[in-house]
């Protein structure tokens, strides 16, 4: 058997045994991301929001409070705007798939204080 060439069953079992440890950490980082993301994305409808209600007061000179559901593919983030002329509304942000590693799920900009808050 001098000649025999190959692996033994030790080094394939450990090679698979560290694939498959390497594929549980992959797999764990990449649905953490696509959390992530679900929360940038209702960060980003709230900012638009915003910037679109800034847009409508300046060619208004009033705030359009009306609720609207911004979706994204698969993906529908509720988006409801109360801003107002006494400046004192908000923008709120949420989507049932975005849940951040503190707990928050709603995304809210005031108009008081001009923050944006995750709550």
């Amino acid at each position: 058997m001098r000649g025999a060439q190959g692996f033994t069953l030790i080094e394939l079992l450990v090679v698979i045994a560290i694939v498959g440890i390497l594929s549980v950490i992959g797999i764990y980082q990449f649905a953490a991301y696509k959390r992530q993301t679900f929360c940038s994305s209702v960060e980003t409808d709230v900012k638009n929001t915003v910037t679109a209600e800034e847009a409508y007061f300046t060619t208004y000179q009033a705030y359009g409070a009306t609720p609207s559901i911004t979706t994204h593919g698969s993906v529908a983030n509720a988006i409801t705007s109360s801003m107002s002329n006494a400046s004192t509304g908000t923008v709120v942000g949420n989507s049932t798939n975005c849940v951040r590693s503190d707990g928050t799920q709603t995304f809210t900009f005031d108009q008081a204080t001009g923050q944006y808050t995750w709550s």
